[in-house]
């Protein structure tokens, strides 16, 4: 079978009996088909792969490691041995579909639209221009430049971007990709000597949209290729969005022609936003989802979720699926709530002061155990001073505690703590460390909670734990 040729009826009925395969040979129970595999869609088949898409990356993530091995088992029944499935969702930036050609997100769908980010302060300015760009009306800022801590709405802007100027003009040739994903690309395209269709894909397009450019950053040949790439869109008229964890100037090991021309636009940060704006997101989230949230829960959930949005759809994923669970007659309550979220709200404040310590001394490229001894030599004596200031910013120890852990009295701890204020703001490398630590630290523990929580979700769903 070949999925271009293939109708859609044809790809329905194709499911439709994959589902029936699943309950009647493999096990799986008629209420979790109902509940996880039903609106799951098959984009193409061919010899070795059947691309399966479903909407939501939580419930793509769970349908793959849940049910993985189980579909795999029907479509090698119904086609070969060597057949496998290929799980995807909305999200994703690039879908591996028919001998390896690539395609773009499907950006007809609603949830990722101007009209499902909430607005504020933080991220008014980010909007505004990206709804210039959207609307044609952009020319004065290419490229737009988006910058932000991860989790505040910078890839859902670049996918609004796509989605509105997909309504207005059909035709248009839009790409999304993540610059890591463009690096992969480009080395592949070297290695299989296809440069030329590499540059033809990326410079006859009629919109750029690259997220977190700052992983091209030390990658000499990447920054090269894309250099070009960049100035034959921009002298064709052709609209680049790009987004990255900071501005231009502060990505280290990005080339300054570059850095200059990521300028030439207009540059926008957002910020996290402030409690007002974060309980309407909650409450935006929780619409999306089906869900009604009482007012004193999105209270509890914008107070204590304050730095990455994204876990808000995680807690209310987390919400969503307790509520399925109560029995006629219960009702969500607050406790219940703080119940059952209370390890992924306590993770998006979790940092240990061991934590800080080796990311800062990896930082410095120093040892650990030269911050908690008695050197003075001037690295290692700055290190431990941002050490100490970023462990009583992430940390709840006491000015005495950070002193023990150091070998050092009170005294010394203030006199650290006022040095790094006095110069975050006036000494870019001070500023840069801060920067760079913090990120490191929130991505890695995002990352831990993005893995935990397919476990512990699942858990409250009843999914049998045996088959993940």
């Amino acid at each position: 079978m070949n999925s271009s040729q293939m109708p859609e009826t044809s790809k329905s009925e194709f499911w439709e009996l994959i589902l029936r395969l699943l309950t009647e040979d493999q096990g799986v129970s008629q209420a979790a088909v109902d509940a996880w595999l039903k609106d799951c869609k098959v984009i193409s088949i061919d010899d070795d792969n059947v691309v399966i898409y479903r909407d939501d990356k939580w419930k793509r993530d769970v349908i793959e490691k849940t049910y993985g091995k189980k579909i795999t088992a029907v479509l090698q029944q119904l086609l070969d041995e060597n057949t496998s499935p290929k799980f995807i969702c909305e999200e994703d930036q690039i879908v591996a579909v028919n001998s390896g050609q690539k395609t773009n997100p499907n950006f007809s769908n609603d949830k990722y639209s101007f009209s499902n980010f909430i607005v504020g302060r933080s991220n008014e300015m980010a909007y505004s221009a990206a709804r210039a760009v959207a609307n044609g009306n952009g020319e004065k800022y290419n490229p737009l430049f988006i910058y932000g801590n991860p989790g505040l709405g910078k890839t859902h802007l670049l996918y609004a971007v796509a989605h509105e100027i997909k309504k207005s003009a059909p035709a248009a040739h839009i790409i999304y990709i993540k610059a890591e994903s463009y690096m992969n690309e480009l080395i592949n395209s070297i290695y299989n000597k296809t440069m030329t269709s590499f540059r033809e894909k990326y410079r006859n397009c009629d919109v750029l949209l690259i997220d977190d450019i700052q992983f091209i950053a030390g990658k000499d040949q990447t920054q090269d290729e894309f250099f070009h790439t960049f100035n034959s869109l921009h002298e064709s008229g052709k609209q680049i969005v790009l987004t990255s964890d900071r501005p231009p100037r502060d990505i280290l090991r990005l080339e300054d022609r570059l850095k200059s021309r990521f300028e030439w636009g207009l540059m926008t940060i957002i910020n996290p936003p402030d409690l007002e704006t974060r309980i309407a997101i909650v409450n935006s989230k929780a619409s999306s989802l089906g869900i009604y949230v009482p007012p004193e829960i999105a209270y509890y959930i914008a107070e204590n979720i304050t730095s990455n949005v994204r876990m808000i759809e995680g807690v209310l994923n987390r919400i969503t699926v307790y509520k399925e669970l109560l029995k006629p007659g219960d009702e969500l309550n607050i406790d219940s709530v703080i119940e059952i979220t209370s390890d992924l709200i306590s993770k998006e404040k979790e940092c240990s002061p061991q934590q800080v310590i080796e990311r800062v001394s990896k930082y410095f490229l120093i040892e650990a155990t030269a911050m908690l001894g008695k050197s003075r030599d001037k690295t290692t004596a700055r290190a431990r001073q941002l050490a100490m200031y970023l462990i009583r910013e992430l940390t709840d120890l006491t000015l005495d505690d950070i002193g023990k852990l150091f070998g050092r009295d009170h005294s010394t701890v203030i006199h650290a703590l006022k040095k790094i204020e006095d110069e975050k703001d006036v000494n870019s490398e001070i500023s840069d460390a801060i920067r760079d630590v913090q990120a490191n630290i929130r991505e890695t523990n995002e990352a831990k909670i993005t893995s935990e929580n397919i476990d512990s979700r699942s858990e409250w769903a009843g999914i049998p734990i045996d088959n993940l």
